[in-house]
């Protein structure tokens, strides 16, 4: 008859209130023990109503964080049994029913799509809004007055041109420089241009909400993920708080990046990234249950903005990606560009007019482009009214379906190649396959499918899952067993799509662990050729490493999304330093462009170029006067009226002036253009440069620190330097004011952690 309480969710002190209360659920009495000599833990023994059953009473005790109890029946002549009863079950079926489901999220480039385990089969969630009725446009529309996304945002792109933004999948994670970018970038309405640090921001033509606005490809994919949270929580009736978020296969890690930081802005934590191709085979396997067996499965996925495929091999519900191939930037999309510049073309040689020359006529252009492209997967032929972008003219243009073929042949080839060189990878031939699924709405043009049955001649292609729905029919089963709900014996191993090594002498890359490889942890030893000579990671995993002598070997070992440590980061006015705990002692990061060995100058030079941090900047204060800044903590997180920044500001070399919020901000001139940098700007650059030094030791790099800040720093400034470390790649577990932590040095290294002592921490720092 013992039993325990649930101590770690609730105190002892609280058993005996908590359990009486189980007095109002048609209970006779109610018994509670607390370390009484007979009971070292705490019991409840209850007794029941005639009438009432265990059944009953469990769930409410698992409610009430009762973890088992003993249940007593008295029978005739005093008589009682006696039996004990673990709520664990209850209280799992309990927080699943009333906890919000894990959703699945299709972030398409074109559409985006919902969907959730319900009911014992995978549900589409439908959008009101749509005409589609479950896809929402991955579009949004920044108007002088409102923020629409979805159907509502698309209706503007004519009205309301060069302020509607979409395609954010290929631009999400890249940085300005990206010849795909280039490639495309005649074709968007939108402009596009760099910020300080190289990363893409996308400028709408008018004002929004009053003000020119500039943002990040992945603000606007928030805005998206957020209309696919209120899609869900209208169809569910609650508001999703997880959801197992889909890529594209050849994401880097930085898109991967900006894709988690766009759902966490849009309130969404993310279990699980999955890929795109292996959602797919993952529906598929479920879906038709193909679980048992030995097969091999290529998924196909061409969609509106990029293109995957993969060769899996399924062993007995085990799900294993042998070979991945694509390319990030290859799409419907590219098919849609290439028709518009064949219709435009068209249209000047027999009218003599210039669609580019109009921005409204080049979107209403490609508003019926795409609309012909879809009639040509169905009809053999289509038109377009040249009266609907030119009033004057009464003409229409004719395109036919072998035009298109030919046209975009050499889009539609390119991934036939790419899916030869993946069979080679998966070191299989097209006979090895026994299932191509097809995936992505490009899909359905007539030309895709006829190349792909050439490959594949002794192979129907499937199409038993809806080529739309497939990927995050897949991710919502995903979603669905992190909660628990789905049981099947399934399981994913994904592997890399990048190769990673080391650069060699002539350049090559040692190929370590090769693309397509599923291993996760592989080493190398390697030795240099020449006195002190460096290895240059090709992967950024380690940054350089000078090799002592010709007898020296280095071991290489690679882990594959294993947890980077979290280090410690004091961030000072002057310099700053980083710290970690390795083998069993606190070690100093050494800073390789530090004369002070281990210290950072917290300063920043802002040139024609380049920027540069630390002492190589400190270098530039006379030469590039004016462009070098410091003294970032005695700025971060103020108002620029704050009067201790007035009694500094003569002192300081670069210009200081208020924002439109009343910050302050200094101009600077980089790249040819004068920027507006913030404080916690400049800081993100010196923890960048904290993160270079720390990846440089630790030969990995870190994603988590604990940084300190002042005693007497506000809400404000802490919420600037979590925000600078935040736009610097670090999680931040905890701020620790600096005094706190030399204290917590001091007892730590003297091994004063016994007794009672008082002690004074005197911090007089560089600000």
């Amino acid at each position: 008859m013992r039993n325990y309480l649930n101590t770690k969710a609730i105190p002892c002190g609280q058993v005996n209130e908590q359990a009486r209360k189980l007095k109002d659920a048609s209970i006779v009495a109610v018994d509670v023990y607390l370390n009484t000599p007979s009971y070292e833990w705490p019991v409840v023994f209850i007794v029941l109503k005639p009438g009432i059953t265990k059944e009953e009473i469990l769930p409410i005790a698992a409610s009430r964080c009762i973890a088992s109890l003993t249940i007593i029946t008295y029978k005739d002549f005093g008589s009682h049994s006696s039996e004990s009863f673990s709520t664990e079950g209850t209280r799992k079926d309990l927080c699943r029913k009333t906890r919000s489901p894990t959703v699945g999220i299709d972030l398409g480039t074109t559409y985006s799509v919902a969907a959730v385990y319900r009911n014992a089969k995978i549900e589409i969630l439908p959008n009101n809004q749509s005409t589609r009725k479950s896809t929402t446009a991955s579009c949004v529309s920044y108007g002088e007055k409102e923020l629409l996304v979805d159907e509502s945002a698309k209706k503007k792109l004519i009205p309301n041109h060069g302020n509607v933004v979409y395609d954010m999948k290929r631009l999400i994670g890249k940085t300005y420089t990206a010849s795909a970018i280039e490639r495309s970038e005649k074709y968007w309405n939108f402009n596009l241009e760099p910020d300080v640090e190289g990363n893409l921001l996308v400028e709408v033509r008018s004002k929004y909400l009053g003000k020119t606005y500039h943002g990040r490809p992945e603000d606007v994919s928030t805005k998206v993920l957020e209309r696919m949270v209120t899609v869900a929580a209208e169809a569910l009736g609650e508001k999703p708080t997880k959801a197992v978020i889909t890529v594209p296969a050849y994401f880097n890690q930085a898109q991967k990046q900006a894709t988690l930081d766009a759902a966490k802005k849009a309130g969404l934590e993310v279990p699980e990234l999955i890929t795109e191709p292996a959602a797919a085979a993952y529906a598929f396997t479920f879906d038709k249950n193909r679980l048992n067996g030995y097969y091999h499965l290529l998924v196909y996925d061409f969609g509106g903005g990029t293109f995957d495929v993969v060769v899996v091999t399924v062993d007995n519900g085990k799900v294993k990606i042998k070979a991945i191939g694509g390319d990030t930037h290859l799409g419907g999309r590219d098919i849609d560009d290439c028709l518009t510049d064949h219709v435009s073309s068209t249209i000047y040689r027999k009218c003599g007019k210039d669609c580019t020359v109009i921005r409204r006529n080049k979107t209403k252009l490609m508003q019926k482009v795409e609309e012909m492209k879809i009639e040509l997967s169905n009809s053999l032929e289509t038109s377009v009214y040249i009266g609907d972008l030119f009033p004057d003219i009464d003409e229409e243009i004719t395109i036919k379906r072998g035009e298109l073929e030919s046209l975009c042949e050499d889009i539609f080839t390119r991934t036939i190649e790419l899916t030869k060189r993946t069979l080679s990878d998966a070191k299989m031939s097209p006979e090895d396959i026994e299932e191509v699924l097809l995936v992505g709405g490009s899909t359905r043009i007539p030309r895709v499918r006829q190349l792909l049955h050439d490959l594949f001649p002794s192979i129907t292609l499937n199409q038993t899952i809806d080529a739309d729905e497939a990927v995050v029919y897949g991710a919502a089963i995903r979603a669905a067993q992190i909660d628990g709900v789905i049981k099947a014996d399934i399981s994913l191993t994904e592997a890399t799509p990048l190769s990673f090594g080391v650069s060699m002498s002539d350049d090559r890359l040692s190929e370590d662990i090769p693309r397509k490889n599923s291993v996760l942890d592989k080493g190398r030893v390697w030795k240099p050729i020449r006195h002190r000579e460096h290895l240059n990671s090709a992967t950024d995993l380690y940054g350089k490493m000078a090799l002592p002598a010709a007898d020296t070997s280095v071991g290489t070992t690679y882990s594959i999304d294993a947890a980077s440590p979290t280090v410690g980061i004091d961030l000072g006015t002057t310099y700053s330093v980083v710290a970690a705990y390795q083998y069993a002692k606190i070690q100093i990061l050494p800073n390789s462009q530090s004369i002070r060995k281990s210290t950072t100058a917290s300063c920043v030079s802002y040139g024609e170029k380049q920027i540069l941090v630390g002492e190589p900047a400190k270098r530039k204060l006379l030469p590039n006067y004016g462009n070098v800044v410091y003294d970032m903590k005695r700025l971060i997180g103020k108002s620029y009226t704050d009067p201790t920044i007035e009694k500094s500001r003569k002192y300081w070399n670069f210009k200081l002036e208020p924002n439109g919020e009343g910050n302050p901000v200094f101009e600077v001139e980089y790249l040819g253009k004068t920027h507006q940098i913030r404080p916690e700007d400049v800081s993100t650059k010196v923890l960048e440069r904290m993160v270079a030094v720390a990846e440089e030791a630790l030969g990995e790099k870190p994603t988590k620190a604990v940084i300190t800040v002042p005693a007497y720093f506000n809400q404000a400034q802490k919420q600037a330097t979590l925000n600078a470390a935040k736009h610097a790649g670090l999680e931040v577990p905890e701020l620790i004011t600096e005094p706190a932590a030399a204290a917590y040095a001091f007892t730590f290294d003297k091994n004063r952690l016994n007794g009672k002592y008082d002690l004074l921490v005197y911090d007089f720092g560089g600000g």
